[in-house]
């Protein structure tokens, strides 16, 4: 077991003790954790007007698309340039900020445009490779693997990411994203179970892909799947929907599907044909007459892989197509646009990408999925209800409401400001809602700033459903709400106010103070105490945080922390805390920090740990950042409320960093 994993277990473990003897409830909804919220500082003079004339700072987001342009034989083309492009959202011709051209022989942007994204060498492919062993049969697995193992061996570079995973009655993951060559090839040659290789189910299968793809959704850029897969086994839509869902995450993951038969040869184009339309409206063409299940199921493939921005690679031609498919993700541009759609409302929004070049093919994704709306309420009845209630001095109790905000940096002008909530829900007024009993819950948060004004808002409306037969249990428990503000250093007072559809309100506000960065010298972010973990999704656990799309600060060695809201913990147990550091001199390999912890009472009476290093407990973000978690030791404290103080000093320098928080033992 790796020091990471070790250090990750000892967190489970301290946290399940601590939470040992409690009757919690976490309800957990995908859409909770980290939705978009208002941005600030990302474009001076962004500002939208509320009713009551408040000033709302709002962030523009940047749309990448990756697109591949080729010339008449499928090479790619260099050295385009951004006014060889036009790009169209939905229809409407959409201004190109901004450009990156990459291409496998450089490893990095060939154009003199700041690059998009950070780790400008690692802007390779990104590839799933997933055998679905249940379609191909026990005298087909070898040939899978002998294509994959090929690809491998003559297309990946060291700025690639390559996974390996496959699917006969279950996912399996072989190996995790990694720019290791000789780790991608040896699981690729893993042999497949003989026992298992015949257990498939269509359906099931869809449901699975979907799941990974999710998963995935959090790397950045465009992510490529290789389905090694028979045509006539792959799953016909029998249901729609199930293949909407598997559509549909790709296009939110830019995930684009390529499938491969590595044995049937391409089917020439029946004489007499019909043509059929997919659920989402592709045209196909098939033999006269009713299709058999062996058409759609192939149908059904090469649907989806085009649907998705891919294409279906059939044995052939598997080598030239497979030279090919590398070209289109080796060699590349990145086209930024910000939507002239004012509407955030989470839908999918078409894509199209044109030149006037002659004689040149352009492959990118067929759309995006838009964020989910940075502000639900806006405009509605809600919202004028709801910002009553934040604009009130007295604190509305018929919901009650308790919230956390804890502060990382993302840059020295801006700070994560996240909110963890819980919500009493005693008094969640539930209506009946066929056979559950349900409601609709309406959050906003408001930070507002010295002058008055707010400075960032968020709102959302979440829909609640319940058993009947546990509505009583639902109501011993806290529901529990996540959320964030993006601000700028400085003094703020934070509002939440939640409402349900009876017009219960509960209303609650906390000071805030971001400090300033340094211009020399480190920092620290807040001190979070850790309530729960959860491990990451397996294949991009190991990966460093600059490879993700959203980088959430409260990760660590692949876990995925749950902030505590009350800090409240059992006397003399481990205490365990998460922080970030930022900006130590000479670089994380240089790094030599040590720290101390103690616990200080009302009266000022301390309990003081022994000094130690921070060398094992920290994990790198960044060139200039790094996750830092600890479990404390504090013995002999007497139950009741302290300050939890941890000062971190430098080796090298006269530097030093005080990060605090309050905590409760009982």
């Amino acid at each position: 077991m790796t020091r990471e994993r070790r250090r990750s277990r000892q967190l489970v473990d301290s946290v399940g003790r601590s939470m040992k003897g409690k009757n919690r409830f976490v309800l957990l909804l995908a859409c909770m954790c980290f939705p978009a919220s208002i941005f600030a500082l990302s474009i001076p003079g962004a500002f939208a007007q509320s009713e009551d004339g408040l000033k709302l700072r709002v962030d523009v987001e940047l749309v990448t698309v990756e697109v591949s342009a080729l010339d008449r034989d499928g090479n790619p083309v260099r050295n385009l340039k951004r006014e060889d492009f036009e790009l169209y959202e939905d229809g409407k011709k959409q201004e190109i900020i901004s450009i990156d051209e990459v291409n496998a022989e450089t490893e990095i942007p060939s154009l003199g445009a700041s690059p998009i994204y950070e780790d400008t060498k690692r802007q390779g492919k990104t590839i799933l490779i997933l055998f679905i062993d249940g379609t191909l049969g026990k005298k087909n697995v070898k040939a899978s693997r002998d294509s994959a193992e090929k690809f491998v061996r003559e297309h990946m570079r060291p700025q690639d990411l390559i996974a390996v995973g496959s699917y006969d009655h279950v996912m399996k993951i072989l190996q995790n994203f990694t720019n290791d060559p000789e780790d991608v090839l040896a699981a690729i040659g893993r042999p497949a179970d003989p026992e298992l290789v015949e257990h498939y189910n269509a359906s099931e299968f869809l449901c699975a892909l979907e799941r990974i793809i999710y998963s995935i959704g959090r790397l950045k850029g465009r992510k490529t799947l290789l389905l090694y897969t028979r045509a006539h086994h792959f799953p016909a839509y029998s249901s729609d929907s199930i293949y909407f869902k598997a559509l549909n995450s790709a296009r939110k993951a830019n995930a684009v599907i390529y499938t491969i038969d590595p044995i049937a040869a391409i089917e020439s184009d029946p004489v007499a044909s019909q043509r059929i339309f997919t659920p989402s409206g592709l045209e196909i063409s098939l033999p006269t007459g009713r299709p058999t299940t062996w058409q759609i199921s192939q149908t059904t493939q090469k649907s989806l892989a085009i649907e998705s921005g891919g294409s279906k690679i059939t044995a052939s031609d598997i080598n030239s197509q497979m030279d090919k498919l590398d070209r289109q993700t080796s060699n590349y541009y990145i086209l930024g646009f910000q939507s002239s759609n004012p509407k955030h409302d989470g839908s999918y929004r078409k894509l199209r990408v044109k030149t006037n070049l002659k004689g040149m093919t352009l492959k990118h994704r067929p759309g995006y999925q838009d964020r989910s709306p940075v502000d639900v309420l806006a405009s509605s009845r809600q919202e004028k209800k709801l910002m009553t209630a934040l604009a009130s001095p007295a604190a509305a109790s018929q919901l009650p409401v308790v919230f956390r905000p804890v502060y990382f940096y993302d840059s020295l002008r801006t700070a994560r400001v996240l909110i963890a909530a819980k919500i009493r829900t005693e008094k969640l007024e539930l209506r009946k809602k066929g056979e559950q009993l349900g409601t609709e819950l309406n959050i906003m948060g408001a930070a507002y700033g010295e002058d008055g004004n707010i400075a960032a808002r968020f709102s959302q409306t979440l829909p609640i459903t319940v058993d009947k037969n546990k509505e009583s249990a639902f109501r011993k428990q806290d529901f529990s709400y996540r959320n964030y503000f993006k601000l700028r250093p400085g003094k703020y007072r934070l509002k939440l106010a939640v409402s349900d559809e009876s017009s219960n309100l509960g209303t609650v506000e906390q000071p805030l103070e971001v400090p300033a960065m340094p211009e020399s010298g480190f920092a620290g972010s807040s001190l979070v105490l850790a309530e729960q973990s959860s491990r990451m999704p397996e294949l991009i656990q190991d990966l460093k945080a600059q490879l993700l799309e959203e980088i959430d600060p409260l990760t660590y060695a692949g876990m995925q922390i749950e902030p505590s809201v009350g800090n409240r913990l059992p006397a003399n147990s481990p205490v365990p805390v998460l922080f970030r550091i930022y900006n130590p001199a000479g670089g994380f390999d240089h790094w030599m920090l040590d720290a101390y912890a103690m616990l200080q009472d009302a009266v000022g009476k301390e309990y003081v740990t022994a000094p130690f290093s921070l060398q094992n407990n920290m994990i790198a973000a960044g060139r200039t950042e790094a996750a830092v978690s600890l479990n404390l030791a504090f013995r002999n404290v007497p139950p009741g409320k302290y300050r939890l103080i941890i000062k971190i000093t430098e080796a090298s320098s006269p530097q030093s960093a005080m990060i605090q928080t309050d905590i409760e033992l009982f």
